[in-house]
């Protein structure tokens, strides 16, 4: 006790002796703020009449270079620290024909749900979902998560209405589902930081990697898109909407953990297929 009592009086001390401040009320602050606008007005006014600048050749010069100085990396200040996969992603997409999947109305003031609202709900039960149990369950297995999600209020009442089990099990269903309900290892919602270099400029690159299971020591990278539906022409523009976007994933991917990812794909709930890229 004693001894905090000696190391408080010893820091007041310091503080006395050392510390220097001054404390401003609001007029000082105003009056401050009006000097400073002043001395622009006046500054800007001066360099207005090349009259009234000095007549010294060498400040002369030194206001000029000043003056007309122009950055070297003016490009770096174009770019932004940080980018996410999804707008590197989008900057390099054609126009694609996206349309909200057929979905039923939900009790939300007659609201019809986005696609984003619709995405959110998936990726939450595809995340919780255990590939194996959901492979040999089904519906049943996959029916009583989203009932179990809702009660541990992952979802609301109204949330819960845009998942479609059937939808959920007809992925299980598929040749890509089954692949990744007999893997050892799946990783899921996997966020990833990687440094990139974007037109001359190293910058840092952002995303989160819904899917990729382990086959044979090889990866193979899932990502879904669940609030829309194509038509059965619009699958090569599909490709090109996303091709970069699981590139940088696979990039990430094997640059983090050191294996190749041998296969990239989409799977698409709006139409129930699955797209290799």
């Amino acid at each position: 006790m004693y001894r905090f009592i000696y190391r408080f009086r010893l820091l007041e001390n310091f503080l006395d002796k050392k510390m220097r401040y001054a404390v401003y009320d609001r007029s000082a602050v105003a009056l401050n703020k009006a000097r400073s606008s002043a001395f622009k007005d006046e500054l800007k006014e001066a360099l207005s009449e090349p009259e009234r600048l000095p007549a010294d050749a060498e400040t002369a010069r030194l206001i000029e270079a000043r003056l007309s100085y122009t950055y070297a990396g003016q490009r770096a200040l174009l770019a932004k620290s940080k980018y996410s996969v999804s707008e590197i992603g989008r900057a390099g997409r054609p126009a694609g024909k996206e349309t909200d999947a057929a979905v039923p109305l939900f009790i939300r003031g007659g609201h019809k749900p986005t696609g984003a609202e619709i995405g959110v709900a998936i990726h939450t039960v595809m995340e919780k979902m255990d590939f194996k149990k959901a492979a040999s369950g089904g519906l049943t297995y996959i029916s009583n998560l989203i009932e179990e999600l809702k009660e541990r209020e992952y979802y609301t009442e109204s949330e819960t209405a845009l998942i479609n089990p059937k939808r959920l099990e007809m992925f299980i269903e598929s040749d890509v589902g089954k692949r990744a309900a007999a893997a050892h290892h799946v990783f899921k919602e996997t966020p990833f930081n990687v440094i990139k270099e974007i037109n001359g400029i190293e910058t840092m690159i952002q995303g989160v990697i819904d899917c990729y299971f382990e086959e044979d020591g090889e990866y193979v990278l899932l990502d879904y898109k669940s609030g829309f539906a194509y038509g059965d022409s619009d699958i090569e523009q599909v490709k090109k909407m996303y091709e970069s976007q699981l590139s940088l994933y696979s990039e990430a991917l094997e640059m983090i953990k050191g294996a190749r990812v041998k296969e990239k794909y989409l799977y698409l709930f709006g139409k129930d297929i699955t797209v290799s890229l």
